[in-house]
């Protein structure tokens, strides 16, 4: 169970463990943060696809897009650690 210190007021806020804290539809908090439901509507649907690798093609180049979104992250950060050393 983890606890969120308020410092401001001193309070203790725990979030309830029976159900999602974070605002959305989904089931969990998990799925709310990360956007799960909506992962599938960013690929075409079967009746759009060209080729049977069409999901596949587009799934990795999007994995590819993020992979390439966090090194960018990753670099800016060195860049800046780098510049105050």
């Amino acid at each position: 169970m983890w606890t969120i210190l308020r410092v401001m007021s001193g309070d203790i806020w725990e979030p309830p463990l029976n159900r999602p804290v974070l605002p959305g539809e989904a089931g969990s908090d998990d799925e709310r943060y990360l956007s799960t439901e909506e992962l599938p509507t960013l690929q075409n649907g079967s009746g759009e696809w060209v080729h049977r690798d069409e999901l596949l093609f587009q799934v990795v180049h999007q994995f590819s897009e993020l992979r390439l979104r966090l090194a960018s992250s990753h670099a800016g950060t060195a860049a800046v650690l780098v510049g105050e050393s």
